[in-house]
């Protein structure tokens, strides 16, 4: 049976209902009850593609369902004696069968993973093999950047009690043809959905083709009560184009997108403030000012594109970003010698706030790295001056690439990060 296209039967306060769980509850029966009504009483529950077992009801349709086919207490629409003794058969058949599929059948999906080559082995709860999935031709996972380990991750989506699969991959040879993907899976294998990211925009001096690349996505529920949404951020694979989109958990849809002109690499969901409704943390880069940059959204307003003080990075065709608002950090005096940028590189949530470890590049392979404590209201609670800022910036005065001893006003400096709020332009470049 297809999704029914337009409004029949849906009805001016009709809603939509995504699991049996859902619609048994509805009904006021269990999800097996409902399960065997669609069966041999006609109950209107669609079948979604791309999956096996995804069905959808419209509140409306089983309202009028019920009107035609009268229900009271799990009794048979038509009563009588007959009707009863095989509604009695019909459900210890039904029972039998249910058992068996529920003695046999991953009760909770998988419980774990490993990859072997290009492949993805899921394991229950015992570390045995469930299924196999292996990825799309020419791809590999994206890894991890700090533990290299391949970005899957196992979560419950439809609040089932069985976990689906997300993972992350990109191509070998990335083209057009071949972009990034996350690509949703089943608790039995099957793939759900794939998301593709980016898309081609531009600026006044650039232009951003695909492919685009993945660095990092996370699961975020605006409340407690709300459905989980998934939030991935994606760089063009060259340039500073980056997208933010926030997906629908069970189709892969973009509800909301956000974009910004740098590489935001780092993300985190995380309810600083303790409200109940989490924002989307992300740090990166700021191409305009070649500064460490951290922009805060909120899942359920973000859109459009970061406001540029440099005309020439500001990305067209969007309306003016809708963030809760971005952190530049500055750049020490060596970094900026080098024409290089530093980078919000981690992020890790606090209580009433979160840490930003921002890495500043020096000559060579290695960096200085300083540590931002925020408040909710990304007010500065501290800074934490790298360990080895000193002695580097004496060899490097010492070897005559920078001509000065660190000073206390050099050091202030580094605390003088700069927030700015939607519809605030971002600095230009230092």
């Amino acid at each position: 049976m297809s999704v029914p296209s337009g409004n029949t039967g849906r009805g001016g306060g009709s809603r939509e209902l995504h699991t049996w769980k859902e619609i048994g509850e509805y009904l006021s029966v269990t999800p097996r009850t409902a399960q065997a009504w669609e069966q041999e009483r006609g109950l209107p529950v669609h079948r979604l593609p791309g999956g096996r077992g995804r069905v959808i009801a419209y509140t409306g349709e089983i309202d009028e369902w019920k009107r035609t086919v009268p229900v009271s207490n799990g009794a048979a629409p038509n009563g009588g004696k007959r009707w009863g003794r095989i509604g009695i058969g019909v459900g210890l058949a039904i029972g039998v069968v249910a058992a068996l599929i529920w003695a046999y059948l991953p009760r909770s999906g998988p419980g774990g993973f490993r990859v072997d080559g290009s492949t993805l082995v899921a394991l229950d709860k015992g570390g045995k093999d469930l299924w196999r999935y292996p990825i799309p031709n020419q791809y590999h996972y994206t890894q991890h950047r700090t533990s290299r380990e391949p970005q899957i991750l196992l979560t419950d989506l439809d609040s089932d009690g069985r976990s689906e699969v997300l993972v992350n991959v990109e191509a070998n040879e990335p083209s057009p043809d071949r972009n990034a993907l996350l690509i949703c899976l089943s608790p039995s294998g099957s793939e759900l959905w794939r998301f593709a990211p980016g898309r081609h925009v531009r600026s006044p001096v650039d232009e951003f083709p695909l492919p685009y690349r993945i660095p990092d996505f996370a699961l975020i529920r605006t409340s407690p009560e709300a459905k989980p949404k998934i939030v991935v951020s994606s760089h063009h694979l060259i340039l500073y184009a980056n997208q933010v989109a926030l997906l629908d958990a069970m189709t892969g849809r973009i509800e909301r997108q956000y974009w910004h002109s740098g590489a935001l690499q780092r993300l985190v969901v995380h309810d600083a403030d303790a409200d109940g409704r989490p924002e989307i943390y992300l740090g990166g880069i700021h191409n305009g000012s070649k500064q460490a940059v951290l922009v805060v959204l909120d899942p359920e307003t973000m859109d459009g594109a970061s406001v540029e003080g440099n005309p020439e990075y500001q990305l067209a065709g969007f309306a003016p970003g809708r963030e809760i608002a971005r952190v530049y950090f500055p750049a020490s005096c060596h970094t900026r010698k080098l024409g290089q940028y530093n980078v919000a590189a981690s992020l890790k949530p606090e209580s009433g706030g979160i840490e930003v470890a921002v890495w500043d590049p020096v000559p060579g392979a290695d960096h200085v790295v300083h540590h931002y404590l925020l408040n909710a209201d990304l007010s500065l609670r501290r800074m934490i001056e790298g360990d080895n800022y000193l002695g580097i910036h004496n060899s490097l005065r010492l070897a005559g690439f920078i001509d000065h001893d660190l000073t206390e006003g050099e050091r202030d400096a580094k605390r003088a990060i700069q927030v700015v709020r939607p519809g605030q332009a971002a600095p230009a470049r230092r």
